[in-house]
C-alpha cells in the first residue's frame, strides 16, 4: 500500500484566508500557489507537536495542532500553517522559501522510500518546538513508526535520514535538556517567577 499523506481542495483553504488583500500583499503570490496548485502538487499533513517536558513519554505524548498544507507551482513552494483552536480553523501563518522546499522535497523523498511500499504509512508533521526539530512521522505503530527529519539545527540529526523514535529522541536529547534548564532558570541562574 501506497503512502497515504493528508491533502486538501482549494476551496476548503480559501474558505480560510483573507478575501481581501491589497495588491502589494507579499502573500498574494503564496496564496495563488497555494489554491492554484494541481492536486499532485497539494499536501495537508497533520502537525503533532511534543514538549521538551514530554520527550520520554513515547510518541503517545504528541498532540495534534493542526495541519500544514504545502503546494508547489511552477517551481515555487508555499505553505499555510493552521491551527485547531477549540474547534475553530484559524490560519497562523503563510510562508514561501527554502524550509518549505526542503518539507516538500522531504515528502515526495518519502514516498519513495522502500521502507513504504508494503505498509500502509500515514505522513503526518511532528515538532519539538523547543528544539527547533521538524521531521516527517511516518505513522504505523509504536514499534515500526518512521522518522524523517527536514529542519533541525542539532548536528546528531542528518536531515533525511531514516530514525525510529528512540533514535530521535536520542539525537535531540542535549538539545532538549538544555532548552528545559533554560526555561527553568532566568539569564542570572534564578529560577522563573510563577
Amino acid at each position: 500500500m501506497p503512502l497515504t499523506i493528508g491533502t486538501y481542495e482549494p476551496k476548503q483553504l480559501a474558505a480560510l484566508l483573507p478575501s481581501r488583500l491589497d495588491r502589494r500583499d507579499p502573500r498574494r503570490a503564496m496564496i495563488a500557489v497555494l489554491l492554484g496548485a494541481p492536486a499532485d502538487a497539494r499536501w495537508a499533513p497533520a502537525i503533532y507537536t511534543l514538549g521538551l517536558e514530554d520527550i520520554d513519554g513515547g510518541s503517545v505524548a504528541a498532540t495534534r495542532e493542526g495541519w500544514r498544507y504545502l503546494a508547489i507551482l511552477n517551481g515555487v513552494a508555499a505553505a499555510a500553517e493552521v491551527y485547531d483552536r477549540g474547534g475553530r480553523l484559524v490560519v497562523a501563518s503563510v510562508t514561501t522559501g527554502p524550509k518549505v522546499n526542503q518539507a516538500i522535497d522531504t515528502i515526495l523523498a518519502a514516498k519513495r522510500l522502500p521502507e513504504v511500499q508494503d505498509l500502509n504509512y500515514e505522513l503526518t508533521t511532528f515538532r519539538v518546538p523547543g528544539v527547533l526539530t521538524e521531521a516527517y512521522w511516518l505513522k504505523l505503530d509504536a514499534n515500526r513508526d518512521l522518522f524523517l527529519p527536514f529542519l533541525s539545527p542539532d548536528k546528531q540529526l542528518r536531515l533525511g535520514d531514516i530514525y525510529h523514535w528512540g533514535e530521535l529522541i536520542e539525537g535531540i536529547r542535549d538539545a532538549a535538556n538544555k532548552g528545559l534548564e533554560f526555561f527553568k532558570t532566568d539569564m542570572q541562574g534564578n529560577p522563573p517567577i510563577l
